[in-house]
Parts: structure tokens; C-alpha cells; sequence
């Protein structure tokens, strides 16, 4: 092995032993500007492969930057990655643009149909490109169209590596989303009962979205018993982990646990509101508007919010329905509905309605 390939190893070795997201990033980062100046465009493609991955959770622009110089040279895809490894970076992609009111509708469905050629070329399964678009429909509040996607994602043929697991929490977000907790319950019961697994975010992604909708049934020991079973799994500040830490400060909130809530709050908070794309900042956004709602309810003192001004938890209250209607409103103007107000406001009316039926 030569020098450089030496100094390449070490930083793709040290930047996959890294738990901390940053650091990780920067290895990888330092990988493919070694390859660059080595001319070796094979190597520097599986770096920037790597980076995609790793540095979407906190700077997904820069995700999208190199997921382009991906594409671009795909040509260089050597034996240490193959093409459709690449191509399949596109679920990452579209995951960022629906989540950035910034990127048009058109530039959404742009990617998408970029997606589907690549795909149909090297033969991947048209299934999976379904799925990213159901998430899409979803995040750009189109329900009609999530349920006409929906449909065809069922009936079609799955791949060789499509998980069943983590299809089954698809169907439970998507019931979830349309406000359907009953049918959203049947489809997690195999996930929340243990009997089926996978490693890919399950059962936690599952037993937080299910939180909502066992309370709704009043099956609140389930609630309290998945609570604590996701709450050792929340290991990741990634998307998921942003979206899981908010469905469980709602479920804290709801039973004035402000303890555990407050844990959580100093923890993703910060996140949420510097690290996070908008959609996360958004959901637990709502989710924080209910844990300052139960401090009021107690007449107890908030811990401090970072951004949020003020000590008095109706003015703190005040400030962040600010930001929460004014995210709302900007994606509400990308994507030509009102799906996002909406939402928040149903959010808003749910905690209210819900917190008088806790025992």
C-alpha cells in the first residue's frame, strides 16, 4: 500500500470509529480533498459517497453538494463501490429537498424523475422509488397524492433487499399523517408486540409514532412501556432521532412528566432549532409549544430555551408560535395548500383535547 492510500485509510477508518457526526464529516472531508489532490477521482468518489451519508443530519446542503459531484462522475465508480450505490443516495436527496421549503416543487419533482430513469437503467426496483415518493407527497402536504402513491407502493413488486419491517412503520407514519390512530395501531401491533425487528431504526421509529395513538385508545401503561423501551434506543441526533425525541416530549407533556421532558428539551432543543432541516425543526417545534403548555398548566418555571425570549412561560409560549406559524406559512407557499398551519393548529388542539383524558 502506498503513502497515499495509507493517509486515505487511516481518515475512512477513523471517520467510520466516530460517533459524533461533525467529526466524522470532517475525516471524510479531508479523504476526498487527499484523493482530489491525488488525482485518484475512484477514491475521492467513495469518500464523498461517505460524506453524503454522514453530513446530511447537520449541513444537508452541503449533502446535496456532494451528492452532485456523485452523480457526476459516476464514471469513476471503481470495485470499491459500485454505480448503484450511488443512485441510491437519491432517497437522501429528495429527503432534504422536501424538507427545505426553499427547494421548489418543481426541483422536487425534477429529482424525482431523475431518480426513476437512473433506477430503470440499471434495473433497481421502481418499488423503492415509490416509497421516497410517498415520504415526498407527505412533506410537500399533498394527502390526496400520498394516498394515490400509497396504493401503488402496496401493490408493488418489492426488491431483494426490501425490508417488511420498516415497510410497516411506513404504513404507520402514513396512517399517523391522515389521523387514522386505529388503523395506524393494527399495523404497528406486530412491530410493538416484538414480533417482527430489523436493526434500521426499529422498533423505535414505530413505538414513537405510536405514543399519539395509545393514548387516544387510553392503552396508557402501552404508552408509558414504549415510551421507555424508545427512549433507550434514541441514540442518534439524525432525522429520525429529531423526529422520535418530538413524538416523545408531546408524550411527556401530555402527562405533565416536566422531568423527563426537561432532559429531553436541553437536549434536542438546540438541535432541533440549529442542526435540524425545517421539517424537524417544525415537528418538534410543536412538540416544545406543549411542553411549555404543561408548564403553564402547573404554573411551574421553564428551563431556558435557547432563542426563546423571556421568563414567563405565556410570553416564551407567544414567541414560539411565532416561528412556528412562520415556517408553517413558508412551506404552505412552496408547496400551494395550507397542509402546514393546519397541522399545526390540529397539533395544538390535540394537546388540549388529549391531556384531559390522563388518569
Amino acid at each position: 500500500m502506498c503513502e497515499f492510500e495509507e493517509k486515505y485509510f487511516a481518515l475512512i477508518d477513523g471517520a467510520q470509529e466516530q460517533n459524533y457526526i461533525p467529526e466524522t464529516a470532517e475525516k471524510l472531508a479531508q479523504a476526498f480533498q487527499l484523493a482530489e489532490e491525488a488525482g485518484r477521482k475512484d477514491y475521492e468518489l467513495l469518500a464523498r459517497y461517505l460524506y453524503t451519508f454522514s453530513i446530511a443530519p447537520i449541513d444537508p446542503e452541503q449533502s446535496l453538494v456532494s451528492f452532485a459531484w456523485c452523480i457526476a462522475n459516476q464514471e469513476h465508480c471503481g470495485p470499491m463501490i459500485p454505480k448503484s450505490s450511488i443512485i441510491e443516495l437519491y432517497p437522501i436527496v429528495t429527503g432534504i429537498l422536501r424538507s427545505y421549503p426553499d427547494y421548489s416543487l418543481e426541483q422536487i419533482e425534477t429529482t424525482f424523475l431523475h431518480m426513476e430513469e437512473e433506477y430503470q437503467k440499471l434495473g433497481l426496483p421502481m418499488r423503492d422509488v415509490l416509497h421516497c415518493r410517498l415520504y415526498g407527497k407527505l412533506g410537500i402536504g399533498d394527502r390526496e397524492g400520498a394516498k394515490d402513491i400509497y396504493r401503488k407502493w402496496q401493490i408493488a413488486k418489492p426488491g431483494p433487499r426490501t425490508c417488511s419491517v420498516c415497510d410497516r412503520s411506513t404504513s404507520v407514519l402514513y396512517h399517523v399523517y391522515l389521523d387514522r390512530p386505529e388503523r395506524a395501531l393494527k399495523e404497528a401491533e406486530p412491530i410493538l408486540s416484538g414480533q417482527i425487528l430489523c436493526r434500521d431504526g426499529q422498533p423505535m421509529i414505530t413505538q414513537c409514532a405510536s405514543l399519539i395513538p395509545l393514548i387516544r385508545a387510553e392503552r396508557f401503561s402501552e404508552a408509558e412501556r414504549h415510551f421507555r423501551d424508545s427512549f433507550r434506543q434514541l441514540g442518534s441526533v439524525g432525522f429520525a432521532g429529531i423526529w422520535s425525541a418530538g413524538r416523545q416530549l408531546f408524550y411527556l407533556s401530555l402527562i405533565g412528566d416536566l422531568s423527563r421532558g426537561k432532559r429531553n428539551i436541553e437536549r434536542f432543543f438546540p438541535i432541533a432549532t440549529n442542526q435540524g432541516t425545517p421539517t424537524d425543526r417544525f415537528g418538534y417545534w410543536l412538540a416544545s409549544r406543549s411542553f411549555i403548555s404543561a408548564h403553564i398548566d402547573q404554573d411551574k418555571a421553564l428551563p431556558e430555551m435557547e432563542g426563546l425570549e423571556g421568563e414567563d412561560p405565556v410570553e416564551v409560549l407567544e414567541g414560539l408560535d411565532k416561528k412556528i406559524f412562520s415556517l408553517s406559512k413558508r412551506f404552505d407557499s412552496r408547496n400551494n395548500n395550507g397542509e402546514y398551519t393546519r397541522i399545526a393548529n390540529a397539533y395544538i388542539q390535540l394537546f388540549d383535547a388529549l391531556k384531559k383524558t390522563i388518569p
